[in-house]
């Protein structure tokens, strides 16, 4: 029998692989959500289902951070150059370390800056960061084999090489 065990310090964003996102919340970290379906579904007349892909591959990260946290700053200067220039694009890299979740998004942006406010209390900032193109790599934090870890980064390396021909 074995125990799995998830540790939020082992969540890890990198923004344009220079930085290290610190300083998060303490009750939510970050969530993850594709903006649409990957199929719409329909009925016809006569009882049959149909399905249409929806090739849109966008989804909405939500990063929560502390008021103290550093990478505000560097949240807010992405904001600012691309609200200013159209030029404030980047890549992130997410990864649960004590599972073996990744999530790899060659194009994001900030969406909404955080909302400010100051009270007695240490208060969060949300962002929202859209990306496109996001390979999206779920997995859980029990004990999987070594081979079956290098077999899904591999699928995820191709997936994220082909769409961006990095690889």
């Amino acid at each position: 029998m074995s125990v799995a065990t998830y540790n939020p310090g082992d969540v890890d964003i990198y923004l344009a692989i220079l930085h290290q996102v610190t300083g998060f919340s303490p009750n939510s970290l970050i969530k993850i959500t594709r903006d649409n379906n990957f199929f719409n579904t329909f009925q016809g007349a006569s009882g049959k289902t149909e399905r249409i892909t929806v090739p849109d591959n966008t989804y909405t990260l939500e990063i929560s951070l502390s008021q103290t946290s550093p990478s505000n700053a560097v949240l807010n200067g992405f904001s600012t150059l691309d609200h200013l220039s159209g030029r404030g694009i980047f890549p992130l890299f997410a990864k649960d370390a004590s599972g073996d979740s990744l999530f790899l998004a060659s194009s994001c942006w900030i969406e909404s800056p955080a909302e400010a406010s100051y009270g007695t209390e240490i208060e969060d900032r949300k962002w929202t960061i859209k990306c496109a193109d996001m390979v999206f790599g779920l997995a859980g934090n029990g004990d999987t084999d070594a081979l079956e870890k290098a077999g899904q980064l591999g699928t995820l390396i191709t997936q994220f090489g082909g769409n961006r021909g990095l690889f």
